[in-house]
């Protein structure tokens, strides 16, 4: 849709449906993200127009293309710079706390991890959530993204600009980096490989390890979950996120 001033892109959801949260929560972000962060702009917004949420957000995916996170990407320092202006990015006031999006995954963890269950890996899992404390995740007001990959990085004219924003949350600066870690294995990289990027994030060399170790053991188990449970056509995908990120996993866990 063009506007008289901005080409803008247009979301429009009924006020009613299950996914109008999503929609509002990326508004949130976007009114909460500081003036300069590498996200669409949010131009201008109607509430409850006839059942109608609507939301314009200045047009990025024109010409765009998404970030390619293969190790002999030359979009890898792109998305690394973008990710560590992201991890210095506050949110002023009361947010939405990460630990609402975590225990999604806890909630299919559980489920994986039930004494009746049939688990390879098992142990690696249990060691990993032992000393793992969910509370802890939101000792900081940093706001994450939460689902960041490369349909979610968009490339224009040089610049990264980070998309889709609907389970935006409050948390420690690190959380999108541990999450995207995962991803970065599966796109070919080794566990060490992901490790030597991250480490160059002033965010990440703050990390908790116990922590990253966690989350990264629910992150996976919640593809399993979606593996087994959720459509077909989907579980190659899912099964082949989950072993990257018991890769991950087994890397972290010895750093322990």
């Amino acid at each position: 849709m063009y506007a008289a001033i901005d080409d803008v892109f247009v979301k429009v959801v009924p006020t009613s449906s299950p996914v109008a949260e999503l929609h509002r929560r990326e508004r949130w972000a976007a009114r909460n993200l500081p003036k300069g962060a590498p996200v669409p702009r949010l131009v201008w917004v109607l509430d409850e127009v006839r059942g109608w949420d609507v939301s314009a957000f200045e047009l990025i995916n024109d010409h765009a293309r998404n970030a390619v996170l293969r190790p002999d990407s030359g979009d890898l320092p792109l998305v690394m710079d973008t990710l560590a202006r992201l991890s210095g990015a506050a949110f002023v006031g009361r947010g939405r706390p990460v630990t609402d999006y975590v225990k999604g995954l806890w909630a299919k963890g559980r489920h994986l991890l039930g004494p009746d269950t049939e688990l390879d890996a098992r142990d690696l899992y249990e060691a990993a959530l032992e000393r793992f404390d969910i509370e802890k995740l939101r000792e900081d007001d940093t706001l994450l993204h939460c689902r960041l990959n490369h349909r979610k990085l968009l490339i224009k004219h040089g610049f990264v600009f980070v998309v889709g924003w609907s389970e935006a949350a409050c948390g420690l600066p690190w959380i999108d980096a541990a999450l995207l870690a995962p991803l970065l294995v599966s796109e070919g990289h080794s566990a060490e490989q992901a490790g030597a990027l991250l480490s160059a994030l002033p965010a990440w060399r703050e990390a908790d390890a116990v922590l990253v170790a966690g989350l990264t053991a629910l992150w996976t188990l919640s593809h399993l979950f979606e593996a087994y449970n959720g459509p077909e056509q989907r579980r190659e995908s899912e099964l082949r996120l989950a072993a990257s990120g018991r890769e991950w996993l087994a890397y972290r866990l010895s750093k322990l």
